[in-house]
């Protein structure tokens, strides 16, 4: 007596019984398999964003390249990185501010100009604090999309080995490979594709932001000393992201620190004011640019990420339509076994 025999006696319906079968493993396999790409993605993603959790970035890019040969260039590089991208950029800044930016009083006695000068390091200072305070956020939500795509990873690889072991519905390796192969590109594809649209919006929101500070301030400066000017947008058609405006100076830096007109009637605190305000404006201005840049970069990915998914859910598709003739065909050598039990012996 056949298991379908044996499964009719009991009152189950074998058709049922191989389609739930095949659709669990199948399930198992692709939903697997997308879990798996999705969470590579988000793991790739908070690797590379944070780094190794737990350490800190201690060198610049200017150490890599002053390398003496490329072993050093290469440990240097690991040095440099080892805390990811944000990790880095957070170091860099760090350098930057208290290297480059310390100078931020002039003395008592001095002229104008500089205590217009000093106030503008202040306004950058203060600038590169906000920004390192955001890298610090991104890195740690970086560490977060690592452990939790990790998780992801290994719950696909737990429902692909699940499918493994049963054995109701026997399939070829290249049909279990081809359900978790397109199952990872669906996953990875997508998950890539919500990842950039996601970050690219908000990464041009964040480079908004920095851009309305930069007028802002630009403004507030204007209105204390008329002669430094207001500002403009987008000096430089063509060359920013037209989602994240650029905000520029009507007049540059050297002009206000050049022409005596420009502080002439001015106290030195107005000076220094002005001088504030037009740092921490020239500092977002650059910041809403970088922003920008990446936005844009990141929203170029979708379109190849959304042609992976769309590949991984066609061969989904395609592979559970043979699926459904093979099954087709099961049955009905089943029902002619039921019919013709001479069938079923010669068939033994």
């Amino acid at each position: 007596m056949s298991t379908a025999d044996i499964l009719r006696q009991q009152g189950v319906d074998v058709r049922l019984v191989m389609k739930a079968a095949r659709d669990d493993n199948q399930h198992k396999r692709a939903g697997g398999g997308a879990m798996v790409g999705a969470g590579g993605v988000a793991a790739a993603g908070g690797f590379a964003g944070g780094g190794v959790p737990g350490l800190k970035s201690d060198r610049l890019l200017m150490d890599v390249t002053g390398a003496a040969n490329r072993r050093e260039k290469v440990k240097m590089a690991a040095r440099a990185y080892k805390g990811g991208e944000f990790g880095y950029r957070t170091n860099a800044h760090h350098t930057h501010q208290a290297f480059n930016l310390s100078d931020t009083k002039a003395a008592p006695d001095a002229s104008r100009v500089a205590h217009l000068k000093a106030a503008h390091n202040a306004g950058q200072s203060a600038a590169e604090t906000k920004i390192i305070r955001h890298l610090k956020v991104a890195r740690k939500g970086s560490h977060a999309a690592l452990v939790g795509g990790a998780g992801l990873t290994a719950l696909g690889v737990h429902r692909i080995r699940q499918a493994k072991k049963n054995k109701a519905q026997p399939v070829s390796k290249a049909e279990k490979k081809g359900d978790t192969a397109f199952g990872a590109a669906l996953g990875a594809g997508a998950a890539t594709a919500g990842v950039s649209v996601g970050g690219a919006r908000a990464l041009e929101h964040h480079g908004r932001k920095w851009s309305r500070s930069a007028a802002a301030d630009l403004d507030e400066a204007h209105k204390i000393i008329p002669n430094s000017g207001g500002h403009k947008v987008n000096p430089f058609p063509g060359k920013t992201n037209p989602r994240v405006p650029d905000i520029g100076p009507e007049k540059g830096e050297s002009k206000v620190w050049r022409d005596p007109k420009i502080l002439a009637g001015k106290s030195k605190a107005q000076a220094a004011k002005v001088g504030e305000l037009r740092g921490n404006a020239m500092k977002s201005r650059y910041f809403a640019g970088v922003y920008g840049k990446m936005g844009g970069a990141v929203r170029r990915i979708r379109n190849p990420a959304i042609g992976v998914a769309t590949v991984g859910a066609g061969g989904l598709a395609v592979t559970h339509h043979k699926k459904k003739d093979k099954v087709a065909k099961s049955l009905f050598e089943l029902r002619v076994e039921s019919m013709h039990p001479k069938a079923q012996s010669a068939r033994g």
